[in-house]
């Protein structure tokens, strides 16, 4: 990731060009690659279960978040990616998952 310095155009902008992300973060132009992966990557089985597991652990996150927020105190980051840091190894354990077979 790069950041912008220019004066002008391009300076605050955000969006997609030529495979380059534009984005501001704290008031910083910031650009990046965009992955060139092909579509068929995110349908295999193993990607589905990768879907599957990470829709779980957003979904018990947010479910959760008043609690999360007043249990877990970071010194930095946020409750959120504290308590994740505590119990994502629990969470992704993916023997329970199998993928389903069309």
């Amino acid at each position: 990731m790069a950041q912008i310095k220019q004066v002008g155009v391009g300076r605050k902008t955000t969006g997609t060009i030529d495979g380059i992300t534009y984005y501001v973060l704290n008031g910083k132009t910031f650009a990046r690659s965009t992955p060139t992966m092909p579509a068929s990557a995110y349908n295999t089985p193993e990607a589905r279960v990768r879907q599957a597991i990470f829709k779980f652990i957003q979904m018990h996150m947010k479910l959760h978040l008043r609690t999360i927020r007043q249990t877990f105190t970071a010194k930095t980051g946020t409750p959120c990616n504290c308590y994740y840091s505590v119990n994502g190894k629990a969470l992704t354990v993916s023997g329970h998952f199998r993928p389903v077979r069309a």
